[in-house]
């Protein structure tokens, strides 16, 4: 990578984000079990406990698939443009050129852990989140002044002690997150509820949030585009926070990892652990053994 975005080196913000990340990871997942939650562990066991306890518990390696590699870049590249945007108050003078520049580093570093399935291309992939950043860097993230960066929130809810990381907080005191799907989101439902569960969340960990949450969705269509959504925590949403995370801590305490059979995730494509669960449960996983 060469030294010339705005006269900052964009090693050094790639070094900030391989830092921040190493935090996440190591706050995230070296916690003793059910001690400390987070939204994302949370959806996790509600979505399936047995996948939660093989990840938290058994401690099974997990791999990355090439759908979790393109978000990750996509992440990782509007990171370092915001990083670059709080320090100097200026955006790179080519878009495009940032880009490309930040996407060879995160992406060669995103392929160390990955495991692609056989209808996934790498290099479309790879292509895919060029489209996508250089799509948010140059109509989304222009209008967000931040403010704070993968910020590290904690406090207690319900009783429990909890923690997570927050994309970006702007001026205005909405919180930004940046999600990559294959699809459009619903237009009758655009938030899911986990991702309200996740919001709720972090509003009530982060003292200047005004309840706004700002979700951008990068759509990896043949025309890459990107779905806004701007939702509002409302008093149910913190409620069901409340009666939620102490029940699910005491039956991830208890043991309770029965598996999901039924979940829309419960696939070889999407759970790392298909084969174990399959060895320890019976049945049969969908898709194809590898």
């Amino acid at each position: 990578m060469s030294p010339h975005v705005n006269g900052h080196d964009p090693r050094a913000l790639l070094e900030a984000i391989q830092s921040s990340a190493a935090q996440v990871l190591t706050s995230m997942e070296d916690l003793p079990v059910a001690v400390v939650l987070s939204a994302s562990q949370t959806n996790m066991y509600l979505g399936c406990p047995a996948k939660w306890g093989y990840k938290y518990i058994s401690k099974l390696p997990e791999q990355r698939g090439g759908s979790l590699v393109r978000g990750t870049a996509v992440h990782r590249i509007a990171e370092a443009y915001y990083r670059l945007k709080l320090k100097s108050g200026g955006v790179p003078s080519d878009t495009s050129a940032f880009v490309a520049e930040v996407l060879e580093d995160v992406w060669e570093a995103g392929l160390v852990d990955a495991s692609f399935a056989p209808d996934e291309k790498p290099d479309e992939l790879k292509a895919q989140a060029s489209a996508l950043s250089l799509l948010y860097l140059t109509d989304i993230a222009p209008q967000i002044t931040p403010v704070a960066i993968e910020e590290r929130v904690t406090g207690t809810i319900g009783g429990v002690n909890i923690q997570g990381y927050i994309d970006v907080l702007d001026d205005a005191g909405t919180i930004q997150e940046l999600k990559t799907a294959a699809k459009s989101p619903s237009a009758k439902a655009p938030v899911t509820p986990g991702y309200a569960f996740q919001a709720a969340t972090y509003a009530q960990l982060e003292p200047r949030c005004g309840g706004l949450v700002q979700l951008t969705t990068m759509v990896a269509t043949k025309t890459p585009k990107a779905v806004v959504t701007v939702y509002e925590v409302t008093g149910a949403g913190i409620r069901m926070t409340e009666q939620i995370y102490p029940a699910v801590q005491e039956a991830m305490k208890q043991g309770r990892v029965l598996p999901n059979r039924e979940s829309n995730l419960c696939s070889r494509k999407y759970c790392s652990f298909a084969a174990q669960c399959e060895k320890d449960w019976g049945g049969t996983v969908k898709g194809e053994c590898e």
